[in-house]
């Protein structure tokens, strides 16, 4: 049986060349083999001390709360070893930090912006984060998303430059109507009115020099 499992596990390493391993039996038997496995770093055992320890965070998309490429001062992250529970999970640790964006409380690592600002920021992170190429393999679907608003952006400006070409032709066909001839007859009812207002004023003054006259002969 011990034999069985060390030609199994002799296979196993034979198959998996990146499983670097020794092995060796015991010094009283040469059935039972043991294999101390020397794990590369594919394995989610190299290096971080997370689950035992608290990881550090970093945000590096520009959003107006905290400061790209910071290690953040937060009560999960390895600021505050002393608060970190090992059943927190990744999704615990990213809600969490989602809450803090909604606060405003200072922390290392953390800064201040303007509503606007950071409204703008957040219309601007999808395509930056779409420029990065880690996050372009990882989210293809974000990008496909990217791709699909900047089609209806082009529709929408192609739209508009067409409507804008239509309501300058109406505006030209307006003015063709008008035309000379009405500008000419416009121009003459014009100077017929001025020409009545200066007959009724001529009269007037008559008037204001005859009354006297007549008034005096009676």
């Amino acid at each position: 049986f011990f034999l069985l499992v060390g030609l199994c596990l002799g296979f196993l390493y034979g198959a998996i060349p990146k499983l670097r391993s020794f092995c060796a039996p015991l010094l009283n038997s040469l059935l039972p083999f043991l294999y101390p496995i020397l794990h590369p770093a594919i394995f989610p055992y190299d290096v971080s001390n997370y689950r035992y320890k608290p990881p550090a965070i970093y945000v590096l998309t520009p959003n107006g709360r905290f400061a790209t490429s910071t290690r953040l001062c937060l009560s999960m992250s390895d600021f505050h070893p002393e608060t970190w529970n090992p059943m927190w999970s990744v999704a615990s640790i990213l809600n969490g930090l989602r809450s803090f964006m909604y606060e405003e409380a200072p922390t290392a690592g953390s800064i201040t912006a303007s509503t606007a600002e950071r409204r703008r920021l957040a219309a601007k992170s999808l395509r930056h984060n779409v420029a990065n190429a880690t996050f372009r393999k990882l989210f293809p679907e974000w990008v496909e998303e990217q791709q699909r608003r900047d089609e209806q952006a082009k529709a929408a400006a192609e739209a508009n430059a067409q409507n804008g070409g239509a309501q300058g032709a109406v505006n030209s066909d307006a003015r063709e109507q008008v035309g000379p001839n009405a500008v000419a007859v416009a121009l003459g009812d014009a100077l017929q009115h001025n020409s009545l207002v200066r007959m009724a004023v001529f009269v007037a003054l008559l008037a204001v020099l005859l009354v006297p006259l007549i008034v005096g002969d009676v």
